[in-house]
């Protein structure tokens, strides 16, 4: 899942709220920086343009080895 910021302690994501609602049980979340255009942002074209990058598929993965271990 992707955030545009992520504010620590800011609770749980919508996605896991859904899961959850729906008996999954979520362990661990993995988040990356995303576009953020919503506003004020938005007037100058969004935060975090060029998010997700080419780093962070690499982190997604590893963070999907470490949760297979």
């Amino acid at each position: 899942m992707t955030s545009p910021a992520r504010l620590v302690g800011a609770g749980p994501s919508p996605l896991v709220r859904l899961l959850e609602g729906r008996g999954s049980a979520v362990a661990h979340a993995f988040t990356c920086r995303a576009l953020g255009a919503w506003a004020p942002f938005g007037l100058i074209g969004g935060i975090n343009k060029r998010r997700p990058d080419a780093g962070d598929l690499p982190a997604a993965r590893a963070f999907a080895a470490r949760l297979a271990r």
